[in-house]
């Protein structure tokens, strides 16, 4: 396995508390960030660390329409250390800051929902109206603390 690594996500946001009811907007592809090979290397020196597996962090991208932005984060562990129980070190591929970190939105959403509050002036409810349309029923409450 060789994974690739590509940064060209947008950041998140915390704003929404997404409940999905009838159909889930589209995934793109995902963005897959991976660690250089001089970084895969075992602190042990007993040699290059394997792929065990990887993190899966899905954001929510709004341009006209809602779309699931997946990010695929690689994580490398030594099978040396795994099979002579030593403390085996997990190393994860690093993903582009946050502006938010743990949230599901990007900075797209957040902009979307920014202007549509405080430079149009729009009440709450129709921004809850408006992410309804494109798909991500979002309550008033969870609008309200975008700013």
């Amino acid at each position: 396995m060789t994974p690739t690594a590509k940064m060209t996500m947008s950041p998140t946001f915390r704003i929404l508390d997404c409940q999905w009811s009838k159909a889930r907007p589209e995934r793109s592809a995902a963005a897959r960030y991976d660690l250089p090979d001089d970084q895969k290397v075992c602190p042990c020196r007993a040699g290059q660390m394997h792929c065990m597996g990887e993190t899966v962090t899905e954001q929510l991208h709004i341009e006209v329409k809602a779309k699931v932005l997946q990010n695929v984060r690689f994580k490398y562990a030594c099978r040396h250390c795994e099979l002579t129980g030593i403390n085996t070190l997990v190393l994860v591929a690093p993903m582009p800051t946050q502006p938010l970190p743990g949230s599901i939105a990007t900075a797209s959403t957040l902009a979307f929902a920014l202007v549509h509050k405080y430079v149009n002036d729009t009440p709450l409810y129709r921004l809850a109206q408006a992410f309804e349309r494109v798909g991500v029923p979002v309550s008033r409450g969870a609008l309200g603390h975008t700013g």
